[in-house]
């Protein structure tokens, strides 16, 4: 559970090290429901723009107090969690 003051979340994939995506092989990331075992989002990272950081997809807290997910797939230049704050900061 999340307090009722936090209106989003943006989910992230970096690497740490420097290696673009494009360099690792068979590189992929992905959320799953735990409950349903449903694949929500899926990217392929090898093939995708040769960045260190990823905006996989936010999800924004509606009035009602339901969830909504959007898929993002948005690269960044960032190694670090730190890095992405600005950029995930932005796209809520």
């Amino acid at each position: 559970r999340l307090p009722q003051e936090v209106s989003g979340l943006v989910f992230t994939v970096n690497s740490f090290s420097g290696q673009k995506f494009t360099e690792v092989a068979k590189a992929y990331c992905r959320l799953i429901d735990a409950a349903s075992g449903e694949e929500l989002v899926r990217f392929d990272l090898t093939s995708a723009e040769p960045q260190t950081g990823v905006m996989m997809a936010k999800l924004i807290r509606q009035y009602s107090g339901e969830w909504e997910m959007t898929a993002m797939g948005d690269f960044v230049k960032s190694r670090t969690v730190r890095g992405m704050v600005k950029p995930a900061a932005q796209a809520l």
